[in-house]
């Protein structure tokens, strides 16, 4: 075994470990990610957050003539990065490997991307999804702290102030000027944090 030589192994190492950090990441990320999301997830349906979102635009849409105005903000995430969720160097080390480019057996800079998520790879939708559940922390502080109100369809149901649907994501909030410079100033802060551009 001379000639033993690690590049050109590399797509079989992928499509290895990739599968395995993937079944490790899954159980996880239960205890991580937010109710909001519903996308990836054992156990959630993509739907449940479309149907609510379909009932808090036609509640919107029914109270339009009242004295509280309400907004519905959809983003879509145009790019998609874990230490700061308490995952081990090695963790993020081996993940980096699984999604870097090497040219001539060495790293060659930074590539910008330009598309989504690359087909086929069971790891990146769930650290698409670690990437996006920071938004969905700053959205709830600002909710905690009163700086965001949501949107409240009924008085015995819960204050919704967004929801996700893996790369979409919708705000509710009020219509004023307090809280669109809230939202604003999030996603700011959202896009110099992680590099995601809203």
């Amino acid at each position: 075994m001379t000639d033993f030589r690690p590049i050109s192994l590399s797509n079989v190492v992928a499509k290895i470990i990739g599968p395995v950090m993937t079944n490790r990441l899954r159980f996880v990320l239960m205890n991580i990610i937010s109710e909001t999301q519903s996308a990836f997830l054992r156990g959630r349906i993509i739907s449940d957050n479309i149907l609510i979102t379909h009932e808090v635009l036609h509640f919107m849409d029914q109270k339009c003539n009242s004295k509280n105005h309400s907004m519905a903000l959809k983003l879509d995430m145009s790019k998609a990065h874990m230490l700061k969720f308490g995952f081990c160097r090695k963790w993020v080390d081996w993940t980096m490997c699984l999604v870097s480019t090497v040219s001539y057996g060495a790293p060659r800079g930074f590539i910008r991307t330009t598309r989504g998520i690359r087909q086929g790879d069971p790891l990146l939708p769930y650290l698409f999804l670690l990437c996006v559940e920071g938004l969905t922390c700053m959205l709830r502080a600002a909710k905690t702290r009163h700086a965001l109100t949501g949107i409240r369809i009924s008085r015995e149901s819960p204050s919704i102030s967004h929801i996700l649907f893996a790369d979409d994501n919708m705000i509710f909030c009020r219509a004023n000027e307090r809280e669109g410079s809230e939202v604003k100033h999030i996603l700011g802060e959202y896009e110099v944090a992680s590099g995601v551009k809203n």
